[in-house]
């Protein structure tokens, strides 16, 4: 017969349960704090690499606009690539850290220029315009920037300038308003093709008669999201803030709450009441800006004459925002600079 042993059958005591317990409780913790963190990071990297994404946008944007700065600019009435800048912008509490604003001149703030192919002189308020044809047939010819009204989108308004002056050859500020446009075709590979044309009406119905336009003469489009058509267009920047509509020189309901965005404003300077921006980049929380000059020094504060400005120096940093609180409400800072050398410059 088997005998049963009394220790065989013994439990666990409630001081090695609650040991167990403890042990397993430090563990866990430990692997949730783990998770945590790492997910935390994963956040926090998430928005860092956009925050760096957003930098490299707003530095490509700038960038462009800097290298087209005074692009068929008359410099005869004093305005330079670079004409105004609005230094030490506060934008609304809590930011309070001041960045600059720039103002750049160009003939088309939108950069669409087509080329005019054949000498005319028109008679009456309206004419048709050879224009440069694409050199292979995969290139988008000059009339493609040109458009007629459609719907509810009104007709482009261009003006006409003349590159070895950068004047206009008609008579005042005259512009003229697309009416018809015949796209380059191409009929047999790149050796047969429709050349483009583009029909332009003088905007003021100001006949064009005895007026001769040139081969190579430019037209530039110069209408864009607002009805303001300055000459030379412009090209405005700044760093704004969330606010209700309607938007201010330092503000945008387009812009992220509690953010700072770099902002793009097309051919309203001065701003008016209400600027049009557009939002190139968010996250940005500084844009500051140094101009090289031609003796190779540099300032902060441009120099009376801007014509001694030969390149700019451009400084953007951004910063994360909705995940701050995840890194102890110390945001990860980013900054991007570059130096732009003004190519449109003359002396």
């Amino acid at each position: 017969m088997m005998k049963h042993s009394l220790h065989s059958n013994r439990g666990f005591t409630l001081i090695e349960v609650l040991v167990v317990m403890a042990i397993t409780g430090v563990i866990m913790g430990a692997i949730y704090s783990l998770c945590i963190t790492t997910q935390r990071t994963a956040y926090t990297q998430d928005e860092t690499v956009d925050v760096q994404q957003n930098l490299r946008i707003a530095m490509d944007v700038v960038t462009r606009d800097l290298r087209m700065a005074g692009t068929l600019v008359d410099y005869g009435i004093n305005v330079f690539p670079i004409q105004t800048t609005i230094n030490d912008q506060v934008p609304a509490l809590p930011f309070t850290i001041p960045t600059d604003g720039i103002t750049m001149n160009m003939a088309s703030a939108t950069g669409s220029y087509a080329s005019i192919d054949a000498d005319i002189t028109p008679v009456g308020t309206s004419a048709v315009f050879s224009l440069k044809p694409a050199t292979r047939a995969t290139q988008a010819g000059d009339g493609d920037i040109l458009n007629i009204a459609v719907g509810t989108q009104p007709a482009d308004v261009v003006r006409i300038i003349r590159p070895l002056q950068s004047t206009q050859p008609t008579i005042g500020d005259a512009t003229f308003t697309v009416t018809a446009v015949v796209r380059q075709v191409n009929l047999v590979g790149e050796t047969g093709y429709v050349a483009p044309t583009v029909t332009l009406t003088n905007a003021a119905g100001t006949p064009m008669s005895g007026i001769e336009f040139k081969r190579g003469d430019m037209i530039a489009k110069v209408n864009a999201t607002d009805a303001a058509t300055p000459s030379p267009n412009t090209v405005q920047y700044a760093v704004v803030t969330f606010a209700a509509a309607p938007a201010t020189a330092t503000t945008d309901p387009n812009c992220p709450v509690n953010q700072r965005c770099l902002a793009r404003c097309l051919n309203s300077s001065p701003l008016p009441v209400n600027p049009v921006w557009q939002i190139v980049a968010q996250n940005i929380t500084n844009f500051q800006l140094s101009y090289l000059l031609d003796d190779n020094s540099v300032t902060n504060v441009p120099a009376d004459d801007r014509s001694l400005i030969k390149g700019v120096m451009v400084a953007i940093t951004g910063e994360t925002v909705t995940t701050r609180l995840l890194s102890g409400n110390v945001p990860k800072t980013r900054q991007l600079t570059s130096v732009v050398k003004l190519r449109n410059r003359r002396i």
